[in-house]
């Protein structure tokens, strides 16, 4: 292989993959990125056997070839080249790097035993890109640790027709968010690794793409953002039957302003956090919510916001670490919260982004 290239595209290109590079690999080929000339572009890859990443850019190709390098080494000298243009050479498993100033050769592992990363021969859905990765970053709050059951470690997409549905829950509480889409396509669901879609919303960040291409074959599904293609696994098994637990009537509605709901939060958050997370929120009299908390070992602490209550009085106690992060992924300046009982779950949504909604649990023991 030998081919030139601009140096700010290559870093760029060493920035978006090498954080799926495992500093821990098992096998020492996946602590490498794949190099490899393809039809006068350079494709880089990286695997870590869950999540495949591959990305392209524009190169002068002089020789076909391909080569696998230590990434975090490679992409470090990378950075500090201070020349425009960067040559790349690769003899066997050996890669030759000069530029005008700089000159570094990297011992490698062959190209072909790098592993193969898995392609999703079935048609691709387009996506609007900005309302598909604000709705993953919105939902991927409520995914389950990894420890705990496997269908809730991950995001469920499912597409019916013209909508999409992007759900989460680690069984304490809910997210769903609904995204219209411009044509109906083949319906599918799947359920899709927290990792990979962290990644994925952290490529879209860098990535200033008006569509995300989603296709699903099997046990993989593929997200294409131009030139950058992500491949993840899916999660077997069947996603809980979720729609029942969100709350269908309302018996008292709280409409409060959403910096001061967060403001309210952080403050009992200090006495809350000393007690296993618990907050009561008691709504009324008059127009106010109150959230009150008490550690034995702190004192406690009593935090009102004025807001429009709608109903009789109402209480109950929630994990306020929970209460804090439906505030902070709901966008709109207004935030409505309300009960059906003591021990009904509480739901959370904006007063305008009717596409959104948060489901909380309550706590019985409080």
């Amino acid at each position: 292989m030998l081919i030139t290239i601009t140096q700010e595209n290559l870093h760029k290109a060493m920035q978006l993959i090498g954080r799926i590079v495992g500093t821990r690999a098992n096998l020492p080929v996946l602590a490498n990125v794949l190099l490899q000339s393809e039809k006068g572009r350079l494709k880089l890859a990286a695997t870590d056997l869950e999540i495949g990443l591959i990305t392209r850019i524009g190169a002068k190709v002089d020789k076909e070839g391909a080569v696998t390098v230590p990434c975090r080494s490679f992409a470090e000298f990378i950075a500090t080249i201070v020349d425009d243009k960067v040559t790349l050479e690769s003899d066997g498993a050996v890669l030759k790097v000069s530029s005008v100033h700089a000159k570094a050769s990297f011992r490698g592992i062959d190209a072909e035993e790098f592993p193969v990363i898995p392609t999703v021969d079935a048609s691709t859905v387009d996506l609007p890109a900005q309302a598909f990765i604000a709705g993953l970053k919105q939902v991927v709050v409520a995914v389950a640790p990894e420890d705990t059951r496997p269908v809730l470690s991950g995001v469920l997409i499912r597409v019916k027709g013209s909508e999409m549905r992007l759900v989460a829950t680690d069984s304490y509480r809910l997210a769903e968010k609904t995204i219209k889409l411009d044509k109906a396509g083949e319906d599918y669901e799947a359920i899709v690794p927290a990792k990979s879609i962290n990644e994925l919303a952290r490529i879209a960040s860098s990535i200033s793409a008006e569509s995300v291409g989603c296709a699903m074959k099997d046990s993989q599904i593929l997200f294409a953002l131009d030139d950058t293609v992500l491949v993840s696994r899916i999660i077997d098994g069947k996603y809980p039957d979720y729609e029942k637990i969100i709350p269908k009537v309302l018996t008292t509605k709280a409409t409060i302003d959403s910096d001061q709901l967060k403001s309210t939060v952080r403050a009992a958050t200090i006495f809350a956090r000393e007690s296993a997370n618990t907050v009561k929120v008691q709504f009324g009299p008059a127009e106010v919510v109150t959230m009150s908390a008490t550690a034995e070992s702190l004192g406690s602490a009593s935090v009102t916001v004025d807001c429009q209550v709608e109903g009789p009085e109402a209480a109950s106690a929630f994990n306020i670490r929970y209460l804090s992060d439906a505030a902070s992924v709901i966008g709109d300046e207004k935030i409505e919260f309300g009960l059906s009982g003591e021990l009904a779950p509480g739901l959370i949504k904006g007063t305008k982004s009717i596409d959104f909604l948060y489901v909380i649990m309550p706590l019985k023991n409080s």
